[in-house]
């Protein structure tokens, strides 16, 4: 992965030599249509997997099944674990980004 050509917006350490990070390919980052991009970093190796979201924070969860969340200022939250990737609407109505201004954080709290 060429780090130059993306910028990252947060991240978490998963373990000893193991990260996740979320941010944007910068030559699209103007671009209308929403991109975000989750990268993995384990062992020196690289994986991605684009999400059609606005990416803003991430955090990690003390729960197995799915340990990582990224939520994108559209109110959606992406749930990543062991058993893949899920993808909800977490504010809706008057609570919503459409009323409120996109979400910037995400924290988890145990």
């Amino acid at each position: 992965m060429n780090k130059e050509t993306f910028s990252l917006f947060d991240g978490v350490i998963l373990g000893e030599d193991s990260y996740l990070f979320i941010g944007v390919e910068d030559a699209r980052a103007e671009e209308p249509n929403s991109h975000g991009i989750i990268w993995k970093l384990k062992s020196s190796q690289w994986n991605s997997v684009e999400i059609n979201e606005t990416l803003v924070s991430c955090t990690l969860t003390d729960y197995d099944d799915y340990y990582f969340v990224a939520i994108a200022e559209t109110g959606k939250e992406f749930l990543i674990g062991d058993r893949g990737i899920i993808q909800n609407l977490i504010a809706t109505g008057p609570h919503s980004p459409v009323f409120n201004g996109p979400l910037t954080n995400v924290n988890c709290v145990s």
